[in-house]
């Protein structure tokens, strides 16, 4: 086995070295972000990724999904109008939109998986929240993240304890 493919000679190269501060610093701010996102050797479990993957069945009839998607509508409208979003950061009101718009789309499926509805709703309207605080375009996201989370309680209640 040459030196290129031997893991081991990787790390003879890191231990040849001479100043190793860079190494410490890296494995501290790892640990010190693994401290302060209260990472659990649990979220790691075979049973965690089942759930996240999970698919979560989708019934029309369902009051919550409803009022869920509608207010996600709205949210939509609210950062499509002329409201200074797009000029101000105009790459984030991008990724809003498209992240809102697949949710909408993966919502009209006959089923849904809860990292969708994180990726695609849920952090996009936490990101219009954190930028618009009490401002109109914050306070439609908060409706539909507030909306989303009632129809979880119903549909995916395994999922609370992520929010």
């Amino acid at each position: 086995m040459s030196d290129e493919t031997n893991p081991i000679a990787l790390f003879r190269k890191y231990n040849q070295l001479a100043n190793k501060d860079w190494l410490r610093s890296a494995i501290r701010s790892v640990n010190e972000t693994y401290d302060s996102l209260q990472v659990e050797p649990s979220d790691f479990s075979q049973d965690t990724i089942e759930i996240e993957w999970e698919p979560i069945p989708l019934d029309r009839s369902n009051e919550a999904l409803i009022q869920a998607t509608e207010q996600v509508q709205k949210a939509i409208n609210s950062i499509e109008q002329d409201n200074g979003y797009a000029a101000n950061a105009p790459g984030e009101r991008e990724y809003v939109l498209s992240n809102l718009k697949a949710f909408q789309k993966a919502a009209e499926q006959s089923e849904i998986y809860w990292l969708q509805i994180k990726t695609f709703a849920l952090e996009p309207l936490a990101r219009v929240i954190k930028r618009f605080g009490p401002a109109a375009l914050g306070i439609a996201a908060t409706a539909a993240r507030e909306s989303i989370v009632e129809w979880l309680k119903i549909a995916f209640s395994k999922a609370l304890h992520w929010l």
